[in-house]
């Protein structure tokens, strides 16, 4: 699967006839792999600068991809890279940013020390022992020192400094109360109402046009009572979008890692058509459709 056609020339979200590029219904910042060719540069550039990278700092995202961190590691790599995490350590609170494969960026403590990630001590320690003058062989006793050095026990290395190994330092995302972006959840289900039914649905509903305008960073008049959220419960590696029908008017369901779960009814809006459901499992990149 991996790509929906689009057999016209114009831009779905602005309508103008421009060259098209290829458009993620779910963002490639959340691992998405569906496609469609059917957005100008322009509006998925401003659509991606505008929300698409917001979502992957939302609270949701956060904590379904660091639920998932074992299952998908590249993905949790991806979405985490320079975003912010808490971590306690001696009743002290304090923020840090998560680099890569698992490495936090130093921080200083409020009695002076520095907190620096395992991964980085042989280097830092090494950069400052050099500006003190240390020669080649001290610098390796001093490394020694800290290679045996017991967990939770300060260990001197030189006269200047001394070390202490920490042990179950606890670090968890930084949640900062944002919500997944309303107008990526209605961006999702625009797209994909578009590129499996075609452009019918774009001229059958007043409210695509309101949808539009917002996607383009007009005024949000689309109802915000017309989009639930409900308990996806747990963390799953996999997104999906449905067409459940019409109750009586046309209803999507998004899922998002399994967890992230909203459901968005179309006002005014009939969609004579069978229910479709696409899944797509991150861990093999398998796509599944099922129309009944």
């Amino acid at each position: 699967m991996g790509t929906f056609p689009w057999k016209h020339n114009y831009c779905i979200i602005c309508l103008e006839s421009k060259e098209l590029s290829s458009e993620h219904i779910i963002p490639k910042s959340l691992g998405g792999v569906l496609t469609c060719r059917c957005v100008c540069e322009n509006c998925n550039n401003h659509m991606g600068h505008q929300f698409e990278n917001e979502a992957k700092n939302s609270d949701p995202v956060r904590i379904a991809i660091s639920n998932l961190a074992e299952a998908l590691p590249n993905l949790y790599e991806s979405i985490n890279r320079n975003s912010e995490y808490s971590t306690t350590i001696d009743g002290q609170d304090f923020s840090q940013i998560y680099r890569n494969s698992g490495i936090f960026s130093a921080k200083r403590l409020n009695d002076g020390s520095l907190l620096v990630d395992e991964a980085e001590t042989k280097n830092i320690l090494t950069q400052h022992l050099k500006k003190d003058g240390l020669s080649k062989a001290e610098i390796a006793k001093a490394l020694d020192l800290v290679s045996n050095a017991p967990f939770e026990h300060i260990v001197d290395i030189s006269n200047q400094y001394s070390i202490k190994k920490r042990q179950n330092i606890h670090s968890t995302p930084k949640l900062t109360g944002k919500p997944l972006p309303k107008n990526l959840i209605l961006k999702i289900v625009y797209e994909f109402a578009c590129a499996r039914f075609g452009e019918r649905v774009i001229e059958a509903s007043p409210q695509f046009n309101l949808i539009r305008t917002f996607l383009l960073g007009g005024k949000d008049q689309f109802c915000s009572s017309n989009i639930k959220q409900f308990d996806g419960l747990v963390s799953l590696p996999f997104h999906g979008i449905a067409f459940e029908g019409n109750t009586p008017f046309a209803t999507f369901q998004i899922r998002l890692f399994g967890s992230i779960a909203y459901k968005v009814f179309i006002p005014n809006l009939e969609i004579l058509t069978v229910k479709t459901v696409y899944t797509h499992n991150l861990l093999d990149n398998s796509e599944h459709i099922i129309s009944d």
